[in-house]
């Protein structure tokens, strides 16, 4: 279900003063850069990063997943089965390998 990890995502940009950052109005989801700044130029490289956003002690997992219920009861912006997964207490977790 999580396939996050199978594509290549922005994830730093340098900061320019006078740039016109612009964040869509959305009620979950939010992106985690502002949309301008996909006109940037960039650069794909070899480094990568782990998300464990969701990895926390139950108490934490168990306020986003009521936060997300409250915000997006129908599934509107997100997968309400990837919601359901933040309380799994047995995820299967699987070792990070590199891909060719």
């Amino acid at each position: 279900m999580w396939q996050a990890h199978k594509g290549a995502t922005m994830t730093l940009v340098r900061f320019f003063k006078d740039y016109p950052y612009f964040y869509p109005q959305m009620q979950h989801h939010v992106p985690r850069l502002p949309l301008t700044c996909s006109a940037l130029p960039g650069l794909t490289t070899d480094l990568r990063i782990k998300h464990l956003g969701w990895s926390g002690p139950l108490e934490e997992r168990v306020e986003k997943y009521v936060r997300y219920k409250k915000m997006d009861p129908e599934g509107q912006w997100g997968n309400l089965a990837q919601y359901e997964s933040i309380l799994d207490l047995k995820p299967n977790l699987l070792e990070w390998k590199e891909e060719d």
